[in-house]
């Protein structure tokens, strides 16, 4: 996280799905503390990623999540906030993670405007099945 940036991450994480309380608080189902283990190979999901973010200028509104997996990017959300959000805003992303075969490291990333992202979180991505036989 960099000081000099118009935005930092105060905290991320990874789960199977978020939801909303009738009384409007958050309920995060399925969260990954450690590493995930995929148990299909392929493997084709959707993860929920949920990032509190700190603007440093709340006029910055356009905010991208990008997702890499082993560096490679596998998805990118482009999001539009109002200015009227605050400075510190609640991210809830859905991320779609589409044939992964191997083990590797799973990162998200948040950028603001064209500056450089900043990393909010990483995963490493353990595969535990077999590969599918060729038909």
């Amino acid at each position: 996280m960099s000081d000099d940036g118009s935005v930092s991450v105060d905290f991320a994480l990874l789960c199977d799905d978020i939801r909303r309380e009738d009384t409007g608080k958050n309920i995060f189902i399925g969260v990954y503390l450690g590493g995930v283990d995929l148990h299909a190979n392929p493997f084709r999901g959707v993860f929920q990623l949920a990032a509190f973010i700190e603007r440093k200028d709340p006029s910055l509104t356009h905010i991208q999540v990008i997702s890499k997996f082993d560096g490679e990017q596998i998805s990118r959300t482009d999001l539009e906030v109002s200015d009227e959000a605050g400075k510190k805003i609640f991210l809830p992303v859905p991320v779609v993670v589409d044939g992964i075969t191997k083990s590797g490291v799973f990162e998200a990333f948040i950028q603001v405007e064209k500056e450089e992202p900043v990393l909010a979180l990483d995963k490493p991505f353990t595969m535990r099945a077999e590969a599918a036989p060729e038909p």
